[in-house]
């Protein structure tokens, strides 16, 4: 069986709290979020568009992917928590 990439490999130590993460940029204000990290990001040359699996057992999953017009670019994300 293929496991995929699992989304608390964005942030590990968001495991077994209640997290919000958002673009820095969305400047969030509700009194009831801390803010408890930022983190960076870094855009891939590569975007995964999507995985061609085949169901024999024997052949792993094949990644389809493109080009990204913004590779290296560093984007920030705040960390929220409820207070």
């Amino acid at each position: 069986m293929y496991r995929f990439p699992h989304p608390l490999t964005l942030h590990p130590d968001g495991l077994s709290r209640c997290r919000l993460i958002v673009p820095v940029g969305w400047k969030v204000a509700d009194p009831r979020l801390k803010r408890v990290d930022t983190v960076d990001r870094t855009v891939s040359a590569r975007s995964l568009r999507g995985y061609s699996i085949r169901l024999d057992g024997k052949t792993k999953a094949i990644k389809d992917v493109i080009a990204r017009d913004d590779p290296g670019q560093v984007r920030s994300f705040d960390v929220f928590e409820c207070c």
